[in-house]
Parts: C-alpha cells; sequence; structure tokens
C-alpha cells in the first residue's frame, strides 16, 4: 500500500484526543453504547500525536463519570481542558464526542477491557491524527501504591522525535521495587543499542509515576502496565512516549481492536519531510496456529485485509511477542504492544517508503465490562 500522509514536525502541540475527530472507519453513526457505567473514574493517558501544523507527545488526565460524561485536563499544559460525552457497547468499544450535541462526524474510536484504554483517530480529514493509550488510577481509598508495588521485568516501546526525525525503541527494563529502573536490553530504530546508566524513579499513592525526575506517568492497580512521557521538548526538542507490560506467560489470543501510529523519516532531497499516519487494525489471532487474520484501514482512506498467511510466535516463557512483519513487543492478559524499529523498506510492498510504527492493542470482551 501506498500512504498519503501528513508533513509534520514533532513539536509541543495541543491535546488532539478530544479536539477532534471524523467520519472514518466504522464510523459514530448507529454506534450503540448503553453500558456507560462500566467505565468509570479517573485515568492517565500518554498520546501521539500530528496535525498539519505540527506534532508531538502529550500527557493528560480523563475522567470518566459512568454516566456518558466526562472531563479532560492536561497535565504540563493545564490550560488543556474542557468536558467530553462518550458512548460504551457491552464488548468494550468506545466513543468519546467532543461535541455537546454528538455530532456525528466529530468523535475519536476506542478500546477497553476496564483498565486499559486505547483510543485513535484514523481519519484524516480534519487535519488531525492520534492514538492513545491510558492507565486507569488507584482509588486511593480502597488501596495505594509506591515503589514496592513497581517490580520486576517490563518491556517497553517507545516512539519519540526532535523535530527532524522520528525514532522507535524496544526496551527492556527491570525495576527493583525501590525505586531503581535499570534498562537490561536496549535497540532503537536510529541502530543504538547501548543501555542508558539507571535512573530513580518515584511511584505515588495513586499510582502516578516519575521516572528520572523529568518523564511522568501511570502505573496500574497491579504494578504489570505502565505508561509514561517526556512531554517537554526542553534544549534538544525531543518528546517520547512508552507503553510498557510486565514480562508473563499469557499468549495472544482472540478479537482485538488496534491503533498504530507510523512515521515515515526524511528521504534524501528532494523528498525531505516527515510524514505521519495512523491506522486502525481489527484482527483475530488464534493461539493454536500463531496466526492472525483481519483489516487495516489507514488515516489517509486506504484500507484493506491483512495478507496471509500472517504468523506471530509468542515466547512461552515471558510473553515477548514477534508479529508477522518482524515487529516486537509483549502480550499481556487481553491486550499487546509493538513496535517497527527497522526503518528499511519493506521487501513486500516496494512503494512503501521506509517508516517506524508503535501499536497498542486491547482484546475485545465477550460479555458486559465489570
Amino acid at each position: 500500500m501506498r500512504y498519503v500522509k501528513f508533513i509534520v514536525g514533532l513539536v509541543a502541540v495541543g491535546s488532539l484526543l478530544v479536539a477532534c475527530g471524523g467520519g472514518g472507519s466504522g464510523g459514530s453513526v448507529g454506534f450503540v453504547g448503553g453500558f456507560e457505567s462500566a467505565l468509570n473514574g479517573e485515568y492517565r493517558f500518554i498520546e501521539y500525536g500530528a496535525s498539519v501544523s505540527g506534532g508531538g507527545v502529550n500527557i493528560f488526565d480523563l475522567t470518566f463519570e459512568g454516566d456518558g460524561t466526562g472531563t479532560y485536563q492536561g497535565v504540563t499544559n493545564t490550560s488543556d481542558t474542557g468536558p467530553f460525552t462518550y458512548k460504551l457497547a457491552e464488548n468494550g468499544e468506545f466513543r468519546l464526542y467532543p461535541d455537546p450535541l454528538n455530532n456525528p462526524t466529530f468523535f475519536v474510536k476506542g478500546q477497553t477491557d476496564g483498565s486499559l484504554l486505547l483510543t485513535y483517530d484514523n481519519d484524516d480529514s480534519d487535519g488531525s491524527i492520534h492514538i492513545s493509550a491510558g492507565v486507569g488510577k488507584i482509588d486511593t481509598t480502597v488501596t495505594t501504591l509506591s515503589e514496592v508495588d513497581l517490580q520486576g521485568d517490563f518491556r517497553f516501546v517507545e516512539a519519540g522525535g526532535d523535530g527532524t526525525t522520528a525514532t522507535t525503541a524496544v526496551i527492556d527494563v527491570n525495576f527493583d521495587g525501590s525505586g531503581t529502573a535499570t534498562i537490561t536490553s536496549y535497540e532503537d530504530s536510529d541502530g543504538n543499542i547501548t543501555p542508558p546508566a539507571p535512573v530513580p524513579y518515584t511511584v505515588a499513592a495513586n499510582g502516578e509515576l516519575t521516572i528520572d525526575g523529568t518523564m511522568i506517568g501511570q502505573v496500574n492497580y497491579s504494578g504489570s502496565v505502565v505508561v509514561f512521557a517526556d512531554d517537554d521538548p526542553g534544549t534538544d526538542g525531543f518528546m517520547s512516549g512508552t507503553i510498557g507490560f510486565k514480562e508473563n506467560q499469557n499468549d495472544l489470543d482472540g478479537d482485538y481492536t488496534a491503533g498504530q501510529f507510523a512515521v515515515d523519516n526524511p528521504q534524501p532531497p528532494p523528498t525531505t519531510s516527515i510524514y505521519t499516519y495512523t491506522s486502525e487494525i481489527l484482527m483475530t489471532a488464534d493461539t493454536t496456529t500463531h496466526s492472525i487474520t483481519g483489516t487495516w484501514a489507514d488515516s489517509d482512506g486506504t484500507s484493506g485485509a491483512i495478507p496471509t498467511p500472517a504468523i506471530y510466535s509468542v515466547d512461552p516463557a515471558n510473553g515477548n511477542l514477534t508479529l508477522p512483519t518482524g515487529d516486537i513487543g509483549q502480550v499481556r492478559n487481553g491486550a499487546f504492544i509493538a513496535a517497527d524499529i527497522d526503518p528499511t523498506t519493506d521487501p513486500a510492498d516496494p512503494e512503501e517508503t521506509p517508516s517506524i510504527m508503535i501499536m497498542f492493542g486491547i482484546n475485545k470482551v465477550d460479555t458486559v465490562l465489570k
């Protein structure tokens, strides 16, 4: 497939999650909710976004009231705030509507399993696209977290950029439960493989996370899912967003909704721009045959079926994932993450320019969310 993409630089921008949207594949027309009460509480999101004027990483909190209404609040950009409404279906699919009148052409799509949330906009007709991942904050009236609740081996996928080029990385990290995080393996799309030095981390009572004093994020209630981001370009211009799962012995199985955020870095002249696109991927993974079937729909309006055979593998010892395209990541019960850290052209798709990507998927549930 050949993509028509935005020309963007990775710069600080306001939240795109509830400030954009569009018709896109699957639309909101005829979307049936009715299970809004199952989505209730505060979630911290990291977002990868792009628009015709720029792109970057954002951190913000969304509060779902359980009645179809909610509010969003920027974490770094505190002036970025406002209301939204939402609809939640029985299988965990949902729609966010920034327009209080529920304008059917103004929405964001998503999937949740109750504790994790994925949102994505794969329609660029309004001039902006994004994907984001959210983790529920801890109700401190019920329990509290600290550094001891974040320990063990994790695999992370990361995407970032400095305004000139973008990078992706797959990072293995050990949290010691006492406030020190050690990177045990590191590989990025620039070819770097040297792990950075250990860094300190803190976990607040509600699960809010700080790494190395500058990156902020969230730990889930079981200490098995982490999101964090650096949304301050500072002096080097670099921003990044990172999603990680604790290593486990789960497999990839069932029906998933996934969002993908991809970047084509500048090519030799005269093509010297960064192009960005998002994709919606609706897929079924069969744990018996370790094969994937499904469809994809890109933000330029192109779509199609996932080529078959599409064979994936999961290491039974730790849940490390390798997708049919060679992209690597991590599974957990009901979700997966993956990244493409190889910027070379796919031989099976010679028209596609070299690109890198990050992907996040959540299993659709069979019954009403609890």
